[in-house]
């Protein structure tokens, strides 16, 4: 990918899209964020190291961790 033009322009833009996002989550006042899925160990370097700082393995299954989250909103 370091040779691919493309590929870097792709992985910058969806890095910086998911450290906003993360930002965006840290302000509503979530500690611990976990990236899921294939691409999540490839971006995970291209983000911000603020944003690295809020990452963690995930506690539960993706369904267990949707559960936990809409019981905290009921």
């Amino acid at each position: 990918m370091q040779d691919d033009p493309v590929a870097h322009i792709i992985l910058t833009q969806a890095a910086q899209f998911i450290t906003r996002y993360i930002d965006h989550l840290a302000q509503l006042g979530y500690q611990r964020i976990t990236l899921m899925g294939g691409t999540a160990k490839v971006i995970t370097p291209w983000l911000s190291s603020k944003a690295q700082r809020y990452l963690c393995d995930a506690q539960y299954s993706p369904e267990q961790g949707a559960i936990q989250l809409a019981k905290m909103h009921i």
